[in-house]
């Protein structure tokens, strides 16, 4: 991948045999990348950041300790779909020295779609210029951490994860969220009457489940301009 440092976008797709990704995050130019069934892929980990490529290419030109690491440094757009063996998708190792490291600065755009094993999904702290975050059919997947993080969030949609429980709590005041899409995640829309009244910016809210469970606050959406319910 060194002598592919002016790629744009990437697209994997259909490879059955693969069982790990190659390290994607030094490229400097990259803005959209989508994986796409990588059938025998079961974690994406460490080696997806390039950050061995990095430190050594710091260390070769005797550059500070203390300099600052971005990984992925131009992607906007990233999409998983139909990894049906994905389990994993961990967090960039820290060593003591990292005080000054940074991951997907400029993403935008999230996509995760049918990764039905997937468990354990990336922290979120980083992520503070994501707007659109989508995640469809992650029946394994059970906690968003740090959606808090998501400062400039303004749409999100969750479909077909019915083990995520009390997530979106953790989000405080997200006044730039406009759209939020909630479709057969039962805990995840039971829970959400109690906290419904923080998303003062919403335009448009759809919730898709048995209406025993539908938000009872959505009175108190000042800006709502379209609502979906439906069972």
């Amino acid at each position: 991948m060194l002598a592919l440092r002016n790629l744009v976008e990437i697209k994997l797709e259909d490879l059955d045999r693969c069982e790990q990704v190659s390290p994607f995050g030094h490229l400097p130019c990259l803005q959209i990348l989508e994986m796409t069934s990588l059938g025998n892929l079961k974690r994406i980990g460490n080696e997806f950041y390039g950050r061995e490529i990095l430190d050594s290419e710091r260390s070769s030109s005797c550059s500070s300790e203390g300099a600052l690491i971005t990984l992925f440094p131009a992607l906007r757009k990233l999409s998983l779909w139909g990894m049906l063996s994905l389990v994993e998708w961990s967090d960039v190792a820290m060593i003591s020295s990292d005080s000054s490291i940074k991951v997907f600065p400029n993403l935008r755009y999230l996509d995760l779609y049918f990764l039905p094993k997937l468990a354990i999904l990336l922290d979120m702290y980083s992520l503070t210029c994501l707007q659109r975050l989508e995640i469809e059919r992650c029946e394994s997947l059970s906690c968003l951490r740090n959606l808090n993080s998501l400062t400039s969030l303004e749409s999100l949609s969750i479909k077909d994860c019915p083990n995520l429980d009390a997530t979106l709590n953790f989000m405080d005041k997200p006044q730039s969220l406009n759209t939020l899409c909630l479709s057969r995640c039962d805990k995840l829309i039971y829970s959400l009457s109690s906290y419904l009244r923080n998303f003062t910016s919403l335009v448009r809210l759809e919730i898709e489940a048995d209406p025993g469970i539908w938000p009872k606050d959505v009175q108190h959406q000042p800006h709502l301009r379209t609502l979906t319910l439906s069972g």
